[in-house]
């Protein structure tokens, strides 16, 4: 098959859209990757020779996109192409290869969120925006979603559209690289990026200062991007209060994800939703159990309660849970051993089969 992939912005620094677009040559598809991009084409990956990219970027297609026409660009391209399928990374890119436009390709959009969220964000888009996108939705042959149990929410809304799940690679470490359940690090550890709405890390330092008299050798990491000074300044000042300054670090953004884990006893996850929750699983892969919140989407489904982690209702559970895994070595190495087993199931060659299954089924269908 001749596969077009279209990404609006940030390829080359996505590793998950340079990876997926080489699996997908690797399984012997003709792949074409298509951006517009000015500035944001980024760096540090790098396409197989089998993948064409093609940046759409030019001083006419700058004008065309201010003006809100920049699928007229991807309108020439897909005529020169002529792909037999289209993968779609988010709804703008959806909107590049549909307005003002036909063609036989068939299209697949991804959801890399949760899918009642992007909706959301549909519904509540401004009249003629919301109308489009959702024009260009019903012209999609196929969806894909990241969680099984996301396949529900995108049928009530799209009921005659096959939809199908493939999660996210999680890489499998290298034995000496995970954390050593045997070798306690009296650490807590928590990656993501620094923000009040869905990361919501002040739920992790409440739950950690009603804890920490209690085990006071213990210590809790916090890393990811600041970029919201007022929610880090509120995070300093829980810290300052709680008297838990030396005790509770924000790093900032870490250039060793894997060292980070390898330094800790467990992981809390407090993002209130998830698509996937990659940095979770690449815990998980590093031999850590996770504590995270119930009624969080994703968060709910990669940690079985009991087994490579917890699932708490709030903070104080979170804060009793933290309890249990700091007195008990054991279930510690128990729950970490589940955690790495959970990771197998992401692995690249099965991620990469998924996609190649289902993309063939999008195209014999």
């Amino acid at each position: 098959m001749k596969i077009l992939i279209v990404k609006d912005r940030n390829v080359l620094n996505t590793k998950f859209a340079v990876e997926f677009a080489n699996s997908l040559a690797e399984k012997g598809h003709e792949v074409v990757f298509a951006s517009n991009s000015a500035k944001k084409i980024g760096g540090g990956y790098s396409f197989s020779p089998a993948v064409r990219f093609v940046n759409l970027c030019s001083p006419a297609q700058r004008l065309l996109t201010a003006l809100k026409l920049g699928a007229l660009a991807y309108r020439a391209l897909i005529r020169a192409e002529d792909p037999d399928l289209i993968v779609t990374f988010f709804f703008r890119d959806l909107l590049n290869v549909t307005l003002f436009q036909k063609h036989r390709a068939r299209i697949v959009q991804m959801f890399h969120n949760y899918p009642a969220n992007m909706f959301a964000t549909v519904d509540r888009a401004f009249f003629i925006r919301r109308r489009l996108t959702l024009a260009s939705l019903r012209r999609v042959a196929a969806f894909q979603v990241l969680m099984p149990s996301f396949e529900a929410i995108v049928r009530r809304r799209f009921p005659g559209t096959p939809v199908f799940s493939v999660p996210n690679v999680v890489r499998p470490v290298a034995e000496e690289a995970r954390a050593d359940p045997g070798v306690e690090k009296k650490r807590v550890v928590y990656i993501a990026r620094v923000e009040g709405s869905v990361k919501r890390q002040h739920l992790v330092i409440e739950a950690f200062s009603a804890v920490a008299e209690e085990f006071p050798e213990w210590q809790l990491d916090l890393w990811g991007s600041l970029k919201h000074p007022a929610y880090t300044a509120r995070l300093q000042a829980m810290i300052q209060r709680s008297g838990l300054a030396g005790r509770v670090h924000l790093h900032g953004n870490s250039n060793d994800v894997t060292g980070a884990y390898r330094e800790a006893d467990f992981q809390v996850f407090a993002s209130a939703h998830e698509g996937f929750g990659l940095a979770l699983m690449e815990g998980m892969a590093c031999g850590l159990p996770a504590i995270g919140f119930r009624a969080s989407p994703a968060v709910n489904e990669l940690i079985v309660d009991g087994e490579n982690g917890f699932l708490a209702a709030d903070t104080a559970e979170v804060a009793a849970r933290m309890r249990e895994l700091m007195r008990d070595p054991a279930l510690r190495k128990r729950m970490g051993q589940a955690a790495l087993a959970s990771a197998a199931p992401y692995a690249p060659e099965r991620v990469a089969e998924a996609w190649d299954r289902n993309l063939r089924k999008v195209f014999e269908r």
